[in-house]
């Protein structure tokens, strides 16, 4: 098996014993889930917990601390067919009342 590109972050953003999910609307083209966990990919020369912490802030406006690596896997892009790694991360809320 090959694996392309970089891989995709997935933060689970837990407080008070509930996850953070995004709502995307019905007519989003690049999601064909209704509910997501936020995350992304890294820019070149990223690391994996900066990559985080960028796409979280960009996608909730959220400041986030990655606590740890709960999962690694491998999914395949409906759209490219492409194999790529996806990470699971467990992060914690910073400054959030």
């Amino acid at each position: 098996m090959v694996v392309f590109g970089s891989p995709a972050l997935v933060a689970a953003i837990i407080r008070d014993k509930r996850i953070l999910v995004l709502q995307y609307s019905a007519y989003h083209p690049a999601v064909d889930q209704r509910y997501v966990l936020p995350g992304g990919r890294p820019k070149k020369r990223e690391s994996l917990d900066a990559a985080l912490i960028r796409e979280v802030k960009e996608e909730t406006d959220l400041g986030i601390q990655v606590l740890r690596l709960v999962h690694l896997d491998l999914f395949k892009n409906k759209a490219n067919g492409k194999i790529r790694p996806i990470g699971f991360f467990e992060c914690s809320l910073i400054d959030y009342k």
